[in-house]
């Protein structure tokens, strides 16, 4: 589980990477405002990927306590 969660990081990177730097330079084509956009855009992309990996770090840590308490066989009771 914690491969598949953490394993989709590379191509989440990757691909907010790739669509903020097109995405950018057609604009900056578009508009003749050169490398305005293209900064402002992978900035932006690089922010969204890191934010999406913390949200899974987030995800995976919750998993793993729940696991860990599961096993000592504590969990909550709801």
């Amino acid at each position: 589980m914690a491969f598949a969660m953490f394993g989709s990081f590379g191509f989440i990177m990757a691909a907010s990477v790739l669509v903020g730097y097109f995405l950018g330079n057609f604009l900056d084509k578009k508009l003749g405002t050169e490398p305005w956009f293209l900064i402002i855009f992978l900035f932006l992309a690089i922010m969204g990927a890191f934010i999406e990996f913390f949200k899974t770090f987030q995800r995976f840590a919750a998993l793993d306590s729940k696991e860990k308490r599961r096993k000592r066989g504590n969990t909550p009771e709801r």
